[in-house]
C-alpha cells in the first residue's frame, strides 16, 4: 500500500499542476504526526476530517468545485462539491489511522519509510506498508528472513 500512497499523492499533484515526487518527507516527530501534516505538503492541498454516517473520515480540501471534481475523478473517490472536500482514498485513510496512533516509520533524514495497521480480515495481524525502495524498519522484516539493509523491492 506504500506504492499506492505515493501514487495517490502524485495523482493529486498532477491535477494541481505540480511535478511528481519520489518520496514523502515528514516535518514532525513520528509520535506527533497527523496525516494532514504529512500529506498536505506532499499533495499541495489541505486535509481535514469530516463526519459521514457518524464516522470521521479524512478528506482533502481544495479551493473550488472544479478542482474538487478533478481530484475526486483522479482518485476515483467520493466528494462533496460545495464544501470542496474529497474523501481520502484507502491508502491515505490507512496512513491517517496509523499516524493517529504513532505507527509511522521515518528515517533520520525525515523521509517516510512506511506505516503499520491492522489487517482488515484479521485485526490481530498487522500489515507493514513500505514506500517504494524503502528499507524495512528494525524489527519489522518478514518472519524468517534476514533483510537488514534490504528494501521491500529486493
Amino acid at each position: 500500500m506504500g506504492h499506492r500512497l505515493l501514487a495517490e499523492v502524485n495523482l493529486v499533484r498532477a491535477v494541481l499542476g505540480a511535478p511528481p515526487i519520489g518520496e514523502i518527507f515528514v516535518t514532525r516527530r513520528a509520535a506527533e504526526l497527523l496525516a494532514g501534516d504529512v500529506l498536505g505538503p506532499a499533495c499541495g492541498c489541505g486535509f481535514g476530517m469530516t463526519w459521514i454516517d457518524n464516522v470521521p473520515h479524512l478528506v482533502l480540501r481544495v479551493w473550488d468545485e472544479q478542482v474538487t471534481r478533478e481530484v475526486a475523478t483522479a482518485l476515483d473517490t467520493e466528494y462533496e462539491e460545495q464544501l470542496c472536500e474529497v474523501r481520502a482514498p484507502k491508502a491515505m485513510d490507512s496512513f491517517d489511522v496509523a499516524a493517529a496512533f504513532g505507527f509511522v516509520f521515518v528515517d533520520l533524514d525525515g523521509s517516510l519509510l512506511g506505516w503499520i495497521d491492522p489487517a482488515d480480515e484479521d485485526q490481530s495481524v498487522w500489515n507493514l506498508h513500505l514506500l517504494p525502495g524503502k528499507l524495512y524498519p528494525p524489527g519489522h522484516a518478514p518472519r524468517g528472513h534476514n533483510t537488514f539493509g534490504r528494501s521491500a523491492a529486493d
